[in-house]
């Protein structure tokens, strides 16, 4: 299958810290995406695509039905913000499968992204299903989660290990799924009832896997970014996170995400 895009960069799509479950492999990459793996290849305006999805499917893990030209009109407000999109166009935010991106945005706090990448894929291969894909053999991500402290802790979470076996005893995949169909900040507040779940964590799940882009999740990359450039004083995370919502609008999570990858010119993202 070949999908036409335009304004996309895989690359800096699937590279900018906001997923963690792709391997580089040759002009492409292998992308497991819930219990589905896919290679994806991109050359010029065309993407060809390997494995069992449909377009639209794959349109929508990759935010390939994003206006992009709009968003990036929207959010150019000053120098600073324009030449971070210059560094990293083409970059479009995903759209994960909910239950999956929570897990792993528990998983991320304090943690580095090889960190993640380890913990989320230890928790496929110990709890997931079996792929035969090209030749090889990987595992995708379990559709529900039975698991104990300690068969977590196995899986290298340490102390995150806690909070989410107390998370996966309140909350159904099917629940996490339907906060898609509230507003941002009631979305929000449920999922910070949940362990391991405070406003960062909580901004990840919005942006990356329930459709709000208006969710600015503030790591300490893009707090020092938005205080040496904007605020220019000492700031907690709410108050970064309202001057973001009213200086770049709507799509502040797109602005988050380019200000993200700016903050570490030439290196890959390694912490959130």
């Amino acid at each position: 299958m070949r999908i036409s895009t335009s304004d996309f960069s895989l690359r800096h799509t699937l590279e900018c810290g906001q997923f963690f479950r792709y391997y580089p492999e040759g002009n492409g990459y292998f992308v497991l995406a819930g219990d589905k793996i896919l290679r994806l290849e991109q050359s010029g305006g065309r993407l060809a695509v390997a494995g069992k999805a449909d377009t639209d499917s794959v349109k929508a893990l990759l935010g390939l039905g994003d206006n992009y030209p709009h968003i990036i009109s929207g959010i150019s407000k000053d120098p600073f913000i324009s030449a971070a999109i210059r560094q990293s166009y083409g970059l479009r935010l995903m759209r994960q499968e909910p239950w999956e991106c929570m897990i792993s945005y528990i998983c991320s706090a304090n943690s580095s992204v090889g960190k993640v990448r380890f913990c989320v894929n230890r928790i496929s291969e110990n709890f997931g299903k079996k792929i035969s894909f090209e030749g090889r053999e990987y595992y995708g991500f379990p559709r529900k989660l039975d698991a104990t402290e300690k068969e977590l802790r196995e899986c290298g979470l340490g102390y995150r290990a806690a909070h989410l076996a107390r998370t996966l005893e309140s909350v159904s995949p099917a629940e996490v799924r339907r906060l898609a169909r509230l507003g941002y900040q009631d979305a929000k507040e449920r999922l910070m009832e949940l362990d391991g779940i405070g406003d960062k964590v909580a901004d990840c799940i919005a942006l990356y896997s329930l459709g709000f882009p208006q969710a600015f999740p503030v790591d300490r990359w893009v707090g020092r970014v938005m205080k040496e450039q904007y605020i220019r004083q000492k700031a907690n995370y709410r108050q970064i996170s309202s001057f973001a919502a009213e200086y770049f609008g709507h799509y502040a999570g797109y602005a988050q995400q380019f200000l993200f990858n700016f903050r570490r010119p030439g290196q890959p993202a390694t912490e959130r």
